[in-house]
């Protein structure tokens, strides 16, 4: 037998536990253990030899043995040597004592100890619980089912060792009944309300055999409402004539079709009114409200009337029919078979007009709604609450679509200025309570003065631009810009307290006059041209120009504004978009100043080409173009 050790002794003492008696062997050393530095680092290398040869089988009867019957461990003592049985104590299950003394690993026995086996029996476990879902329309029972054990140690031949790893065995112990008004009962607490609660589902989960999770509970979901509907029997907006589809003759002015209607003509029906919904409430009791369904605006305007309890629209007047809003109307066509002229005079008219000739020198056409032009404006005023269509030239004339956009590009933003000057020096001035008149004086005639300056500016910025609206909209805006001076260029000779009267009403008519004029920016509408030359275009929507684009003309646009001709030219002028512009050759080889602006710093400019003094300019973001440098 070959044995490692840290040394002979050791060797030694290995092989009495093994063989017994030191007088059974002989230990010879084969290599001795190596030390480095005072530490053992290499174990020795150490043979055994038996002094004489021993039967197996009698060896076996004289070493001492352990066996288990019936539940009863018996050990035995060695027969002339000492190789006791031994017992290997690892199972967490069951403890082992040894003469009272708890025991762990491998250890020897006598017949002279008292054995002691103590069974950590598992008993029987049941596990109830409830989960209520986030939004309380449902509750899940969960019930875990643990059976317990009972441990004890199967018979056990005769043997040297004892593992009893290797005997443990158990019997199950089945779970005891659940009871059913203990499940119930949780769900009460809960505050789970009983018309909710399934008992079948309860009974069914607490018969399983290895329990589980059911939904015993369910509370309703609420059932939202349906949106209104209605069908609309007329077109909305004009329309590609389908004829030009065809290899009927016809004439070109006729590419367009406006929709028209009759008196009588059924123009819509509400076909489903708002559904309110069906509320849901939560196992908790707790009401869930539905969303009630969406009404869809359904309101008779001019031309048109209701029928059927409210339920259908019908035009009482012939022409154009508009939705807007949700309200519809029917708008009066006014059809102009020549030129616009002193033979016609100026054409103001509630509803839409169609020139199919031009709109001569010094002549007005102002219409509620759309205005086509099927030749040239020329020296002329044209506009129109919704689209203006002018399919050849506007040549040195003013066309305005929708709201006056130079109000809200401008105007409107230099009063905001002016309010938010006036809130500044409200609020300064409210700072100086706590001094005495004479400093309170001279501070408020410094702060008047160092506000003065930006005042006047903005005053100038809206001054500059009063000349190109119409006399209304002029008038309007001129009073109140003389109201501001008078007010705030007198107020220096009032006292301080008086004069912050003064500014707070001030500042509360400005503000509700920036609000009337946002409330009347709401007409939309685009501009179409052909080419553009010395005139004004300003359009609350979009301006498109078809041909050969626009000379030295001014061009305003909420969102875009788009030359059709990738050869179309932008010579002079100023063009203002508030998204996006797509132009052609911008400027001229004469180094025309040209300027073009997109408001919008998320906004886009694209051109064929700029000649020198060419300015794109996209927020604060300007580049001039000087192509000789």
């Amino acid at each position: 037998m070959i044995i490692k050790a840290n040394s002979l002794e050791e060797a030694s003492q290995i092989a009495i536990d093994s063989f017994g008696s030191k007088k059974d062997f002989e230990i010879y050393t084969i290599s001795p253990a190596k030390k480095l530095l005072g530490f053992i680092k290499l174990k020795g290398t150490y043979k055994v030899v038996l002094k004489k040869i021993i039967n197996e089988k009698q060896n076996y009867i004289k070493d001492g043995y352990i066996e288990i019957s019936s539940g009863k461990l018996t050990v035995k003592n060695p027969v002339n040597c000492s190789n006791y049985a031994k017992i290997i104590a690892n199972n967490p299950n069951v403890d082992i004592y040894k003469n009272s003394i708890k025991m762990n690993g491998i250890f020897k026995v006598k017949e002279e100890d008292k054995i002691e086996l103590i069974y950590n029996n598992i008993q029987p476990s049941v596990e109830i619980d409830v989960e209520l879902s986030k939004d309380e329309l449902e509750a899940k029972l969960i019930i875990k089912k643990s059976p317990g054990k009972t441990f004890y140690i199967k018979d056990v031949p005769k043997c040297k060792v004892l593992n009893l790893n290797m005997f443990l065995d158990f019997k199950e112990i089945p779970v005891p009944k659940i009871d059913f008004d203990k499940c119930y009962n949780k769900l009460i607490e809960l505050k789970i309300m009983p018309d909710f609660i399934d008992k079948k589902a309860i009974y069914n989960l607490i018969n399983s055999p290895y329990g589980g999770t059911s939904i015993v509970a369910k509370g309703k979901k609420p059932i939202n409402g349906k949106d209104a509907k209605v069908q609309y029997y007329f077109k909305n907006h004009p329309y590609r004539n389908p004829e030009f589809l065809t290899e009927n003759d016809i004439n070109l002015y006729d590419h367009t079709i406006i929709p028209t209607v009759e008196i009588g003509d059924l123009l819509a029906v509400k076909t489903l009114p708002p559904l309110p919904g069906i509320d849901g409430i939560t196992i908790t009791g707790k009401i869930i409200k539905a969303k009630p369904g969406r009404d869809i605006p359904f309101t008779s305007g001019k031309g048109t009337s209701y029928l059927d309890n409210g339920t259908k629209i019908i035009a009482v007047s012939s022409g154009r029919p508009i939705l807007k809003n949700g309200e519809i109307s029917v708008i009066p066509i006014l059809i102009i078979s020549n030129n616009v002229s002193t033979e016609t005079g100026n054409i103001y008219f509630d509803g839409d007009v169609i020139i199919k000739g031009d709109v001569l020198d010094n002549m007005k056409v102002i219409s509620e709604g759309d205005i086509i032009i099927y030749g040239n404006a020329l020296h002329c005023t044209i506009k129109a609450s919704g689209n203006i269509k002018i399919l050849s030239n506007a040549i040195n004339s003013k066309i305005i679509a929708g709201s006056n956009i130079l109000i809200h590009t401008t105007i409107s933003p230099a009063f905001e200025s002016i309010l938010s000057y006036l809130g500044e020096i409200i609020k300064s001035l409210g700072s100086l309570k706590d001094f005495n008149y004479i400093k309170k004086r001279a501070l408020f005639i410094k702060i008047i003065s160092d506000y003065s300056s930006k005042v006047l500016s903005k005053i100038d910025e809206i001054e500059n631009i009063i000349g190109l609206l119409e006399s209304e909209e002029k008038k309007e805006i001129s009073l109140f810009v003389k109201k501001i001076k008078i007010t705030f260029f007198s107020i220096s000779n009032f006292v301080p307290d008086s004069a912050l009267l003064k500014l707070n009403t001030l500042y509360k008519e400005l503000d509700n006059f920036i609000l009337l004029l946002k409330n009347s920016y709401s007409k939309y509408g685009n501009i179409i041209f052909n080419y553009a030359q010395n005139s004004l275009i300003l359009s609350n929507g979009s301006v498109y120009a078809t041909g050969n684009g626009s000379f030295q003309s001014k061009i305003i646009a909420k969102y875009s504004i788009i030359f059709h001709k990738p050869s179309s030219i932008v010579r002079g002028g100023l063009l203002i978009a508030g998204k996006k512009m797509k132009l052609g050759i911008v400027g001229s080889p004469a180094g025309i100043p040209t300027y073009c602006k997109v408001i919008d710093k998320n906004g886009k400019i694209s051109t064929s080409f700029c000649y020198d003094n060419a300015t794109i300019k996209i927020d604060h973001n300007t580049k001039v173009y000087n192509n000789q440098k």
